[in-house]
C-alpha cells in the first residue's frame, strides 16, 4: 500500500482532537517551515562569506584507519544519495508529472540540517573527525549562540547531507512499513503498544548504526556526556544510552507514526485541513513540502534541545581519552592550543567572551569582561 494511500490507518486515539474545522495543522507546520528556511539563510551566507577553514587535528595525529573509514563512508553515503534520489524522486516526477511523499520528505529533511550541531549551543556535546570533509561550522553565526570556538566544529557535510537524505528518510519509511505488516498480522494491536514495539526495534538498530559504526570508528564522538549514563565512559568512543533513546525515537519513530496514522482523508497529522484548502495543485505541494520541513526542523530542534539541557547538568563532561590523548577529536574548541579547559565537572560552563578557566587551571579575564 503506498504511504499516499487514504485508507491508511487512522489513529483513533487522536482524530477526535482535530475535527474542527478551525484548526488546520498544515498551516502551522507549514509557516514554521517557511521561518525556518528564512532564518537559516543568515547562518549560511555569514558562514559562506567569513572564508571558512578546514578544522585543525592539532598536534595528535589522526589514525590512518580512521581516515580511510572517512573516505570509504563519504563515497559510499553518496552513492546512497544519488540512489535514493534517483528511485524516490526523480523516477516517480517522471512518471506522475508530480513529487510524491517520499520525495518531498527526501527535500524537507535536509532543510533541518542548519541545526545539526545545535547539541552544543550552551556545552559541547559531540565533535566531528576533521578527517572528513569540512569547513568549519556555521555555528557562530547562528541566533544567540553561546558556547566558545563553535566554528571549529568540523561539519563534515559531505557524509551528514547524505546521511540525512538516506539515514534518516529510508528508515522512517521502513518502520511506517513495518507498522503496516504488524497491523496487518494482528488487526486488534492497540496504537501505543504497537509505538512501542517498532521504538523498541529502532533503540536496537539506532544502537548499532550510530553507536558501533559511526561512533567506534571515530567518524563523530560523544565528547561530553553524563557519566553514570555512559558506556565505555572515558573512552573517545563512549556513548550516552540516551542518545539511541532520544534519537531513535524522534528521528525514526515520530515520522514513521505521522505516515502510518491518517484520517479518514488520508491525511497525516501534519496534513490536516490540506484538503480543504482552496489552492491548485502545485500550491498543494509546495504547502505541503514547507509542512514537511516545518516537522523535521521542529523534531531536529527537539533533539538539540535535548542533548543541550543534559550539557548543562553538573556532573557533564568530557571523556579523558580525547582531553588527553586525541586533539583531532576536539575540534579546536578546547584543551592543548586553546585557552579554554575541556569541560568537566569542576569547570564552570563558559561563554563566548566570557570569564573561563584555561587548560592549566588559570583563570582567564578578556578584555572588558566583569570579574566574578
Amino acid at each position: 500500500m503506498s504511504l499516499d494511500s487514504p485508507r491508511s490507518t487512522p489513529f483513533v486515539g487522536l482524530e477526535s482532537d482535530f475535527q474542527s474545522q478551525k484548526f488546520k495543522p498544515i498551516k502551522w507546520f507549514a509557516g514554521f517551515g517557511a521561518l525556518c528556511l528564512l532564518i537559516q539563510i543568515y547562518p549560511y551566507m555569514r558562514w559562506i562569506l567569513s572564508g571558512p577553514r578546514p578544522t585543525n587535528p592539532g598536534p595528535d595525529p589522526i589514525p590512518g584507519w580512521m581516515t580511510l573509514t572517512a573516505y570509504g563512508m563519504q563515497i559510499s553515503a553518496g552513492i546512497a544519495m544519488i540512489a535514493t534520489g534517483y528511485f524516490l524522486v526523480w523516477r516517480p516526477l517522471r512518471r506522475d508529472g508530480q513529487m510524491s511523499l517520499y520525495g518531498i520528505v527526501f527535500f524537507g529533511v535536509l532543510t533541518s540540517y542548519w541545526v545539526d550541531t545545535a547539541a552544543n549551543y550552551f556545552n559541547h556535546v559531540y565533535t566531528i573527525n576533521p578527517a572528513l570533509v569540512n569547513f568549519g561550522s556555521w555555528n557562530n553565526f547562528m541566533p544567540f549562540w553561546v558556547s566558545p570556538n563553535a566554528e571549529h566544529i568540523a561539519e563534515p557535510f559531505a557524509l551528514f547531507i547524505p546521511v540525512y537524505a538516506t539515514g534518516i528518510v529510508l528508515p522512517a519509511f521502513a518502520f511506517c512499513a513495518l507498522m503496516r505488516f504488524i497491523r496487518a498480522r494482528r488487526p486488534g494491536i492497540g496504537n501505543l503498544r504497537l509505538v512501542g514495539i517498532i521504538s523498541a526495534i529502532a533503540f536496537v538498530v539506532m544502537f548499532i548504526l550510530d553507536g558501533i559504526i559511526f561512533v567506534r570508528t571515530g567518524m563523530y564522538i560523544f565528547a561530553g556526556t553524563i557519566p553514570s549514563l555512559t558506556l565505555f565512559q572515558g573512552e573517545y568512543y563512549q556513548y550516552p544510552i540516551y542518545q539511541p533513546i532520544g534519537c531513535a525515537f524522534l528521528y525514526w519513530v515520530v515520522p514513521a507514526s505521522i505516515y502510518f496514522f491518517r484520517n479518514d482523508r488520508g491525511e497525516t497529522l501534519i496534513e490536516r485541513g490540506m484538503t480543504s484548502m482552496k489552492v491548485s495543485s502545485r500550491q498543494r505541494q509546495w504547502v505541503r513540502f514547507l509542512a514537511i520541513a516545518g516537522m523535521f526542523n521542529m523534531i531536529q530542534m527537539s533533539y538539540a534541545l535535548m542533548m543541550a539541557v543534559i550539557s548543562v547538568m553538573p556532573t557533564f563532561a568530557w571523556a579523558d581519552d580525547i582531553v588527553e590523548n586525541r586533539s583531532y577529536l576536539r575540534n579546536e574548541i578546547c584543551g592543548e592550543g586553546t585557552s579554554y579547559a575541556c569541560p568537566s565537572g569542576g569547570i564552570p560552563i563558559p561563554r563566548i567572551g566570557g570569564i573561563h578557566v584555561s587548560p592549566d587551571g588559570q583563570l582567564i579575564v578578556p578584555d572588558g569582561a566583569k570579574g566574578p
